[in-house]
């Protein structure tokens, strides 16, 4: 009998669930992003997320690209922040008068909040192509 996606996914640990486990079990030892790169190779992009979540992870340079993570804190609940456009840039629309911001203030807003927008992954390949279109 087939299982469900939704079984299927309550049964399967994700990405970050092993992650979350195998730095448990590490403990004070933690844990080497060749290690992490077994389990997935965006392993970076679990660890943000864990810690947008509230988990504490110390990262430790060993050498030469080696680096090791080790979990501090897990949080008691599950805190999910909101990314920087929205807290920051919202938040000083509403506090500017006349309800506008000018394009020059900006930069200047995002760094007084330790922001920084990123385009999207593949935004260079896709502007490549277009122009051999």
């Amino acid at each position: 009998m087939f299982e469900s996606y939704d079984e299927a996914q309550n049964r399967i640990p994700s990405q970050k669930q092993k992650i979350v486990q195998l730095l448990r079990d590490a403990g004070a030892e933690g844990i080497t992003n060749a290690e992490l790169a077994k389990i997935c190779l965006q392993y970076n992009s679990r660890l943000s997320e864990l810690s947008k979540e509230g988990y504490v992870i110390e990262t430790i340079h060993v050498k030469d690209g080696l680096y090791k993570y080790v979990l501090h804190k897990v949080p008691g609940n599950i805190v999910y922040h909101s990314d920087a456009l929205t807290d920051v840039l919202i938040a000083a629309y509403s506090e500017s008068t006349n309800g506008w911001i000018m394009v020059e203030r900006i930069p200047v807003i995002m760094a007084e909040h330790f922001s920084r927008m990123v385009r999207k992954p593949g935004y260079y390949q896709q502007q490549q192509f277009q122009g051999f279109q």
